[in-house]
């Protein structure tokens, strides 16, 4: 997988009705975003629990029982602050969907302007959501001192908003505090960083550092640097053609990004 690959928003998409899942997706494809379907609440509970998704949109054709995936969100620990959207069956569930926690709401009969215009302005949420765990690769000498050690060296793997994984010459074990010492890329001076080792891998010498403090200059700097990565690997978005109507593709035509379960 490449970087833009793996870079992309993800979004699930819950829903039987063939005719809304292509269309939907020929609308996420548009703006690269890569989309999982699956039919029903118990498929998509099984993913939401294994996977990270910036966005769900959850078709309430099937009334309570998708209701109550939208109420239970915030108990997917990796997913609870995903941008969520309802597609309404009717427009007596419109109070009901924002009721339990739509950001957004989609109304049938569908329209591939009105859907568009709801995804686009629900892109930025999802990019800030991507951008919260985003994790990108970067070579850069790092200085690690781990008490009553002497300070060696370490190179990086990858780096996010809240941690980074490093190559280590010495054993790390998990619940250590170490100090560091790295150049933030893009900035050419030395920062100091603390952390704790999440987790650690004996036989390759990798190991998870999860930032405990962190001056306010560092981490903005830092988030600066990762959005415009970020930015720099997501496809940039088609604009949508005047006048288009909202029109399924023939079956057997889906975009490359979806993908049935």
């Amino acid at each position: 997988m490449t970087n833009r690959e793996s870079a992309a928003i993800r979004v699930l998409l819950v829903s039987a009705e063939k005719n809304t899942v292509e269309a939907l997706s020929d609308v996420m494809e548009q703006m690269g975003i890569y989309v999982e379907v699956c039919p029903d609440r118990k498929s998509a509970s099984r993913l939401l629990c294994n996977n990270k998704y910036e966005g769900l949109i959850i078709d309430l054709v099937q009334g309570e029982d998708s209701l109550d995936l939208l109420r239970n969100l915030p108990d997917f620990t990796a997913n609870k602050s995903a941008v969520s959207c309802a597609i309404l069956n009717d427009l007596y569930q419109k109070a009901s969907a924002f009721q339990a926690g739509a950001n957004f709401v989609l109304e049938r009969p569908l329209e591939l302007k009105a859907a568009s215009r709801t995804i686009r302005a629900a892109y930025p949420m999802m990019v800030r959501e991507r951008r919260r765990y985003f994790r990108c690769p970067v070579e850069t000498p790092t200085f690690v001192a781990v008490e009553p050690n002497p300070e060696f060296q370490a190179n990086s793997v990858n780096i996010s908003e809240a941690g980074m994984a490093i190559l280590s010459p010495v054993q790390l074990k998990v619940g250590q505090g170490i100090q560091m010492r790295l150049r933030i890329p893009g900035s050419p001076d030395f920062v100091s960083i603390s952390g704790e080792i999440c987790w650690a891998d004996d036989s390759s010498g990798r190991a998870g550092v999860q930032f405990l403090e962190i001056s306010k200059a560092v981490a903005e700097a830092l988030a600066a640097w990762l959005l415009a990565r970020l930015e720099e690997m997501i496809p940039a978005t088609k604009p949508m053609a005047a006048g288009a109507t909202f029109t399924a593709r023939p079956a057997g035509t889906l975009p490359k990004p979806y993908r049935p379960i």
